[in-house]
């Protein structure tokens, strides 16, 4: 259970993330993760 809390939340943090990337361009995280750079490519 914990597991799966820890996926949904990583998956809906990193596309909160990305789709603040897509509104706003200038927009840069603190720490440049490659899962949001792929995330952002995807939608």
């Amino acid at each position: 259970m914990g597991f799966a809390a820890g996926l949904v939340g990583t998956v809906l943090s990193n596309g909160l993330i990305a789709m603040r990337k897509k509104m706003d361009l200038n927009f840069e995280t603190p720490h440049k993760d490659k899962i949001v750079d792929i995330y952002f490519y995807i939608l």
